[in-house]
């Protein structure tokens, strides 16, 4: 609960984090246009929002790492401030009357007032990647996957060039896969997000097929990749940003 000084009285703001997924075709539907798009969503819920002070007020909200355009995701996050407490059920059903097919509101919970907000709270991400149908005709069988990523994850390093707006810098993403394993068709991938190393799927991916000998340059049409979780880090193990904070009744 944020306290802020308004004349003679106080007003108290509660942080809520909502969790909420992104499936089907707004798989292609842009970050900002999602942030326009819950700003409208909130107002029709009638959820009691905060707004900024000054000359241009608007929603105090703030989302999570934005999502790679084609992905889908089981883990949307956006962290909202409201001006007084509704239990966290009526949230999800205000919000989810709202919501378009292909977004649906998971969880409404209080934040403690000290938390990160989404963004810079993240250290980490998971993610679930099959090949499409055509990749996987090109590569044909890929045997024993499970013991090639055990090699994989066993070099010495492995470098890419990581280039941002202002430098560009070699990188060993080794260190920075957390978990990588293949089961039932589907490749289960957990690396850094943090904003120092922010790792994306697809570069392991294309890491790992160039490892096995192909020369693919992958992009997200080649891969089905949805996102699974966000992870904060928390005396020293990583948990998801959805065990931050409680529901209320």
């Amino acid at each position: 609960m944020v306290n802020v000084q308004e004349s003679n009285y106080k007003v108290y703001y509660m942080k809520v984090r909502v969790r909420f997924e992104k499936k089907g075709v707004l798989k292609y539907i842009g970050h900002l246009d999602m942030m326009r798009y819950f700003q409208k969503a909130i107002s029709r819920a009638e959820l009691p929002i905060a707004y900024s002070e000054g000359f241009n007020p608007h929603q105090i909200m703030s989302f999570g790492n934005p999502l790679g355009l084609g992905m889908t995701s089981s883990a949307e996050y956006m962290d909202i401030e409201l001006l007084e407490e509704i239990p966290s059920i009526e949230g999800i059903n205000r919000l989810n009357n709202e919501m378009v097919p292909g977004i649906k509101i998971l969880s409404f919970r209080y934040l403690p007032d000290k938390a990160k907000n989404a963004m810079s709270a993240t250290e980490a991400s998971s993610y679930k990647i099959r090949l499409s149908d055509k990749l996987q005709a090109e590569l044909g069988d890929i045997k024993d996957i499970s013991h090639r990523i055990d090699d994989f994850m066993s070099l010495d390093e492995c470098i890419i060039t990581k280039k941002t707006k202002k430098s560009t810098r070699d990188l060993d993403i080794l260190p920075l896969i957390y978990e990588f394993d293949y089961r039932d068709d589907y490749f289960y991938i957990k690396c850094s997000s943090s904003s120092g190393d922010n790792i994306k799927p697809e570069v392991i991916m294309n890491e790992f097929l160039r490892f096995l000998g192909y020369e693919f340059e992958l992009d997200r049409v080649s891969l089905h990749i949805e996102r699974l979780d966000i992870y904060a880090r928390e005396n020293g193990n990583l948990i998801s940003l959805d065990c931050i904070g409680i529901d209320k009744n």
